[in-house]
């Protein structure tokens, strides 16, 4: 079979339909992990004032638009996929590396002359429909941990917002090491949805908690984290030979 494309000028290109098959049978290098969230009550990223008169904390904006930020969210589910992996080892499951060598392939690392890029990317979220609210509060000393006689400071935050919540992980030439990479996350994740780890600053008095706002989307699918985390979690159990 021969396919030919004809140009203005009537010359024949070349055949094209090998291409044509290498495109369809294409799959995408990353896949997409959408968390829909809203904001149980205020969030603290916070700035120093840039302007006279500002509040002397500002939480992040982008354009006048309340931000989270990408590396506070990474980092924050850096530090909970941390600790499930040690719980992990605490209940006899055998990981498929050891928890540094996961922690480094999962967000990166750079040591020395040799480096490797994060495969767990997360983007900038944008916090919809937020109010802002300012607050004054009572200086406290962080060296004597008590309250400073008269100091006061002025904060501002945002709260009742939404958050569509945007990841990427990137495809690995190893099915198995993207499915646990995609599997400890989404652990972390489900922790984000129901409330259990919060991101930012001042959580001690409730700030950064979240509530699931919709299903959770993999590739813009619904309702397939508790099968691959189940599966995950398996496997490991499988491995280490304690399946009931």
């Amino acid at each position: 079979m021969q396919i030919h494309i004809i140009q203005k000028n009537g010359e024949n290109c070349n055949n094209e339909l090998e291409s044509w098959i290498k495109k369809a049978s294409w799959s995408p290098k990353v896949i997409h992990v959408d968390v829909p969230l809203r904001m149980k009550g205020g969030i603290s990223i916070r700035r120093y004032a840039a302007k006279k008169g500002e509040p002397d904390y500002v939480h992040l904006t982008d354009h006048g638009v309340p931000v989270i930020p990408g590396s506070s969210l990474a980092g924050a589910m850096h530090h909970r996929i941390k600790t499930i992996l040690n719980e992990l080892v605490q209940d006899g499951i055998e990981l498929p590396k050891d928890i540094g060598d996961i922690m480094n392939l999962s967000f990166g690392y750079v040591k020395d002359t040799q480096a490797c890029a994060s495969n767990i990317i997360i983007s900038e979220a944008e916090i919809e429909g937020a109010k802002p609210m300012t607050m004054i509060r009572t200086g406290v000393s962080r060296f004597e941990s008590g309250v400073k006689d008269g100091a006061l400071y002025k904060e501002r935050t945002y709260v009742d917002g939404k958050v569509n919540l945007r990841l990427q992980i990137r495809r690995s030439a190893d099915p198995e090491e993207e499915k646990w990479i995609l599997g400890i996350l989404l652990l972390a994740l489900k922790d984000l949805q129901n409330g259990y780890l919060a991101v930012g600053g001042q959580t001690a008095i409730g700030r950064g908690v979240f509530s699931e706002n919709g299903p959770l989307l993999i590739d813009g699918e619904a309702g397939r984290e508790e099968e691959m985390i189940a599966e995950i979690l398996t496997n490991m159990a499988v491995n280490r030979g304690i399946e009931g």
